[in-house]
């Protein structure tokens, strides 16, 4: 999987996708209060190479700590993201402060629900499938940093026993890549449910196939499931290219103050999980 930076990815971590499984409720700061956040946050933000970008108002009001942390008493951000262990492995630097950037308050949720709240705005800064991004490009713009694309890491179709895939097909909302990746095969009955609800419901009987992501696509052996199609190699195949599967998006009312920002914030939080 490429975790990718503002200028470009890296392939050494396995996979990177969307979803995630616990609930959380957004608070809505205030745009004006985040806007002046982010300018004056986004004064001190430097690229990897030490530069510093041209065109942002100094930062006031802040502190700095040893090591590139940062403390601004400013507005925070609200951050919408997923539980699974990858967005957790990439964005705990940029959560706990212990990056340059704007501060943010973490909301995790399911990866369809996020696609959900996206639609209403909820979240200045939200990770989305990219499947989902038509449907809020009017109100969001995707970030460079943070983002997910990979080989040999896309989403599966199971079942119990070896059959063409057909019937009932449980998938994780209707928002999703995966979703949007079925239709590879064909038009199938959908039945959306949460990610991590598929296996057992392909494994009771409920529905005749299942399309996992995330872990359960390495697990499904298991728990006795059988692969029927790989969407993610069928993809590889047709386009000879990374499946992109999820990016960060940032409301567009705050680009021209903390797009920037924020973007050098996650490459950060990303770079600083591989580092440690």
């Amino acid at each position: 999987m490429h975790w990718h930076r503002q200028r470009g990815a890296r392939d050494r971590k396995k996979d990177r996708g969307s979803g995630g499984e616990h609930g959380g409720r957004s608070r809505r700061a205030r745009g004006s209060s985040a806007r002046r956040a982010c300018r004056r946050s986004a004064g001190h933000q430097q690229s990897c190479d030490g530069s510093r970008h041209k065109g942002l108002a100094p930062e006031r009001g802040s502190r700095g700590r040893a090591g590139g942390r940062r403390h601004v008493d400013l507005e925070p951000l609200n951050f919408a993201f997923s539980s699974c262990p990858n967005d957790t492995f990439a964005f705990h630097a940029l959560v706990h402060g212990l990056v340059h950037g704007p501060r943010v308050i973490p909301h995790i949720d399911d990866v369809e629900a996020l696609n959900a709240r996206a639609e209403r705005g909820e979240a200045e800064v939200t990770k989305v499938s990219i499947a989902a991004y038509d449907r809020i490009r009017d109100r969001y713009a995707l970030l460079r940093a943070g983002g997910a694309a990979g080989f040999g890491v896309g989403p599966i179709v199971v079942a119990r026993t070896p059959r063409a895939v057909g019937g009932r097909v449980a998938i994780p909302g209707e928002r999703t890549t995966a979703a949007l990746l079925l239709h590879l095969l064909g038009s199938f009955e959908r039945v959306p449910m949460r990610f991590d609800q598929i296996e057992n419901a392909v494994m009771r009987g409920e529905v005749d196939c299942g399309v996992l992501i995330h872990e359960g696509r390495f697990t499904y052996h298991a728990k006795g499931l059988v692969l029927l199609a790989d969407l993610g190699a069928a993809w590889e195949e047709r386009m000879q290219c990374p499946l992109p599967l999820a990016a960060i998006a940032i409301r567009r009312d705050l680009v021209s103050s903390c797009g920037r920002a924020m973007d050098d914030a996650l490459r950060s939080s990303v770079e600083h999980a591989f580092a440690h």
